[in-house]
């Protein structure tokens, strides 16, 4: 019985010992988790149809849910700008001039303008015949004056010319 006693004292103080050490440890630190870097949104533009003044795109973005612009600019015009940022300037500036003129404001005539999700049939008219041109998608801000959020996709096409008079015998 007494070495019975000093076996269990032998155990319970092997026990507090261990115990006691594993207080001793330091508690492990949650690794801190990395920020996910924002996808680059991207565009796949497919050109449906072109005629002498009109054009049919499909546009879809990489991220049904973002929030984005489409605008037709003639080639000339946009290939005099440096970068993407004096082009929306430009043309943020030319919808607020025509936004004032008519009355309203450059948010409230740009609201039914943004889209989301793939557009389908999108028909843009009242083109010039043999021009070329520019469909510009580019994301946008909604919350920050429809502020560039990546880059501008530039998808060029041309209009048909107007087919020539044809010689007739009289």
């Amino acid at each position: 019985m007494k070495n019975f006693r000093w076996l269990m004292v032998a155990m319970m103080t092997l026990t507090l010992s261990l115990v006691a050490c594993e207080k001793d440890k330091p508690e492990p630190q949650p690794q801190p988790q990395p920020q996910p870097q924002p996808v680059e949104l991207t565009f796949e533009v497919e050109t449906v149809s072109v005629s002498k003044n009109d054009a049919t795109f499909n546009i879809t973005p990489s991220n049904l849910d973002a929030d984005y612009l489409a605008v037709i600019l003639d080639a000339k015009s946009a290939d005099v700008f440096n970068s993407d940022a004096e082009i929306i300037t430009k043309i943020y500036n030319d919808v607020k001039s025509y936004a004032e003129a008519n009355g309203t404001t450059f948010e409230a005539y740009m609201a039914d303008k943004v889209k989301r999700g793939a557009l389908e049939g999108h028909k843009v008219e009242q083109l010039y015949a043999g021009t070329n041109y520019y469909l510009l998608v580019f994301g946008v801000d909604v919350n920050n004056d429809l502020a560039l959020t990546g880059k501008v996709c530039k998808h060029e096409f041309a209009t048909e010319a107007n087919a020539q008079p044809q010689p007739s015998s009289c």
